[in-house]
């Protein structure tokens, strides 16, 4: 019966686009009228609005609607032992199929003839933009008193803004200036309806009723790919801009125009509930954050998927997501209904969908345009350099870094064994454990360890400047893998910590920068520690791994750097860290670009942040509203910066170039070669060691 109905109202929309035009409005009216006896249904006799919808859906009068009541009626009546009355329901919904089918056959139904119809004028609008000035089709047919107004073109835009002013163009050119279209108006009653309905039968926020339905409304309207008409066209790609900038720009003519169509739904939330101006500019952050993250994540879904792909996986991939794309968000909601909380989180829904929207936001270029550029590395036949030498070579590195390692450790446990025994007092003041925790392993560990490796033969790269624009990119990049970085190590440690108690999740240096004086704070970690592991992990070690490859070199300084570390809270981070200093240390041959990042990072990690958290206590047991608001600021500021930074690391890792080198590795035996040798594996053991004694004491 219901695909009659669809088939048949297909059909004389089709015929009579009169009938799709008001299609719309009778649904919302039956919504409305539906929605009121309900509702007055329930206040009458008091009962809850479930019921109130059971009795009134159910009501006997109901069974003499066409076709509703037919269907429900030759079943309940049945149940109830009314058997005549349910054979004649029967009946009637039989003669109502019988109906539809003649109804049917009677309309025009050739719909061979419907898709010559609309490629007809799907050619007409290309021949229309293809004459006009613009390039752009509009089928606007508003009449000038005097004379039809010249179409002088879109007027702004260059390059990938093109597609946002199109898009603008094209909005501001229909009736109303945009304001008033059919998603509008859906978006309105929908608004309306159901926040006064949910307002007056649960006495919830009626701005938050209608916010949250818009905001399923927004998400299931996203899920079309709205950038679709953008991404799909032969000269998206042909435009020679960055993918991420055009994406940028058509995303952003989606999310404006999302707004426009909630603007009158928006306004009558206004007039009807009256809401704060903070809950609603959170409210309109939502809806819009929740647009953007749906139509970035729909638009990756068809750009990553092959169209080799079978239909029905495609299609179950998708429907995944429409029934499950929500769901973060709904549990963040329903628990801060359940708590009590709910304007509360959500501003915790929208840096969620924000964060989303950011990750799909770098990575969705990355599948629209294939950007992957390598160096071409040799294969074993025709690698022309000694392996067993590099191996050997590499291998004096490893006993170097494992040098520095225990000769640290041992130095360390000698000079506090010395000092317990002949000044005591020392031990006891804040001053001298930074001397007897740093001082052996800048004094000994490190120059013994560097004597070691500087045998081997360096290869400094090329100087050459790094430039503003790119020093500024480095910083987001750098506060984007501090930030991952720390994230996977808790998460590591808190595995660890399901399987051992005790485990340490802070890190000696961490607990150490927040006690001290300040100048031997900074000393040590601002100046000292930068400038001895930046001549260590980048200056020595990448100039004498970089014959074999600049990936190479990258990766093992940065590995090491990491690893130096010694526990898991800094370890992952480093090593980002180390990722991004080091290609800059490739590219440029310069030092001074990652000391004054290093330097940077330090401060802000061991200096402000120490600083901004002292005397607070148990920073996870306050509540927001009681923190320093210097330290709220300083978390939006690094997060945000973090996102951007994702999307700059991102972009970076496609755009940086590297070269063969002369002593390129093969491919298949880089592994092997750099980490499977005697030097590299006692560096190894060393550090496992290490962490073991930091992370369970």
């Amino acid at each position: 019966m219901a695909k009659l109905i669809q088939v048949l109202f297909y059909l004389l929309c089709e015929e009579r686009p009169s009938v799709k035009k008001s299609l719309r409005y009778v649904i919302i009216a039956i919504a409305a009228v539906l929605l009121g006896s309900i509702y007055a249904y329930s206040k009458q006799d008091g009962v809850s609005a479930i019921m109130a919808a059971e009795r009134v859906l159910n009501a006997r009068g109901t069974d003499w609607i066409p076709i509703y009541g037919w269907l429900k009626g030759s079943v309940v009546e049945a149940v109830n032992g009314n058997y005549l009355y349910s054979v004649i329901c029967i009946a009637l919904s039989v003669l109502s199929a019988a109906g539809l089918l003649f109804v049917i056959y009677r309309q025009k139904a050739d719909y061979y003839e419907s898709a010559i119809e609309q490629t007809a004028k799907t050619a007409a609008r290309l021949e229309k933009a293809r004459e006009s000035k613009s390039g752009i089709a509009t089928e606007s047919k508003k009449k000038h008193s005097e004379k039809s107004r010249e179409r002088k073109g879109i007027g702004h835009g260059w390059g990938a803004s093109v597609f946002f002013f199109k898009a603008m163009y094209q909005r501001l050119n229909t009736p109303a200036f945009g304001i008033i279209t059919k998603t509008s108006i859906t978006y309105l009653a929908a608004a309306v309806i159901g926040g006064l309905f949910i307002h007056g039968q649960w006495d919830i926020d009626g701005t938050l009723a209608s916010v949250l339905i818009l905001l399923f409304m927004v998400f299931w309207r996203s899920l079309g790919n709205p950038l679709g008409e953008d991404t799909r066209m032969g000269f998206y790609t042909l435009i020679p801009e960055s993918p991420w900038k055009k994406l940028f720009f058509s995303l952003i003519s989606g999310t404006v125009n999302s707004l426009l169509d909630l603007v009158p739904a928006l306004i009558a939330v206004i007039v009807l509930f009256r809401p704060s101006a903070a809950l609603l500019l959170t409210c309109i952050g939502l809806l819009a954050t929740t647009d953007l993250y749906a139509t970035l994540v729909s638009t990756f879904l068809d750009s990553s998927i092959p169209q080799t792909v079978d239909k029905s996986v495609r299609q179950i991939v998708q429907i995944t997501f429409i029934y499950f794309g929500l769901m973060p968000d709904i549990v963040i909601i329903v628990m801060g209904f359940m708590k009590d909380h709910l304007i509360e989180v959500l501003p915790v829904c929208i840096l969620l969908n924000l964060t989303i929207a950011v990750i799909f936001f770098a990575i969705t270029p990355l599948v629209m345009e294939d950007m992957r550029v390598r160096p071409a590395k040799p294969t074993i036949d025709t690698c022309t350099g000694d392996l067993k030498a590099v191996r050997k070579r590499i291998s004096r590195i490893g006993i170097g870094l494992a040098v520095i390692i225990i000769v640290s450790v041992v130095s360390q446990l000698l000079v506090n064994f010395l000092v317990g025994k002949f000044a005591p007092g020392v031990l006891a003041t804040s001053w001298g454990t930074w001397l007897i925790a740093m001082l052996p392993e800048y004094l000994f560990g490190f120059p013994v360890g560097l004597f070691i490796i500087r045998k081997v033969n360096a290869t400094p790269p090329e100087s050459r400047p790094l430039g503003a624009k790119n020093f500024l990119a480095a910083i987001p990049a750098g506060v984007f893998v501090v930030v991952a970085g720390a994230i996977v190590g808790q998460l590591v440690l808190l595995l660890i910590s399901l399987a051992y108690k005790g485990v340490q999740t802070t890190s000696a240096v961490s607990m150490m920068s927040s006690v001290g004086p300040l100048w031997i704070r900074i000393l040590f970690l601002v100046i000292l520690a930068p400038m001895i592991e930046e001549f260590t992990f980048r200056k020595t070690l990448i100039d004498r791994m970089r014959p074999y490859g600049e990936t190479t070199a990258i990766f093992f300084s940065a590995l090491a750097f990491g690893l130096f570390h010694g526990n898991f809270s800094q370890m992952f981070y480093a090593f980002g860290m180390g990722l991004v200093f080091g290609t800059i240390y490739e590219k440029t041959g310069r030092l001074r670009y990652s000391l004054i990042l290093h330097m940077a990072t330090n401060f802000l990690g061991g200096i402000v942040v120490p600083s901004l958290i002292s005397g607070l206590g148990d920073i996870s047991s306050m509540k927001t509203s009681d923190l320093p608001i210097g330290l709220i600021i300083y978390v939006i500021a690094y997060y945000g910066l973090a996102m951007v930074g994702f999307v700059v690391f991102a972009i970076r890792c496609v755009r940086i170039r590297f070269y063969t080198q002369p002593m390129e590795l093969p491919r298949g035996r880089v592994v092997r070669t750099v980490y499977g040798n005697v030097g590299m594996l006692v560096f190894f053991a060393a550090i496992a060691v290490v962490v073991v004694m930091q992370t369970i004491g």
